[in-house]
């Protein structure tokens, strides 16, 4: 959200400049799960990353919410 704002504020529109904007916010330790997207970049790169991004962020919610299971039962 942060980001979409920065782009907008500053007419940032073109996706490869938006693409490169959003990887150095990545966190080095994080960088490797997107190396396949960062590496092979297509026709919208930073659509790909961000939806790359939310995938991951969505399978680790599922992680933690299967461990909080576990513990409880």
């Amino acid at each position: 959200m942060v980001l979409e704002s920065h782009f907008k504020n500053n007419d940032i529109r073109r996706q490869i400049s938006k693409f490169h904007i959003l990887i150095e916010t990545i966190p080095p330790s994080l960088i490797v799960d997107f190396t396949n997207v960062i590496q092979k970049p297509s026709q919208n790169p930073n659509d790909d990353l961000k939806a790359a991004i939310l995938q991951h962020t969505q399978l680790s919610a599922a992680k933690r919410i299967g461990k909080l299971i576990q513990q409880v039962c």
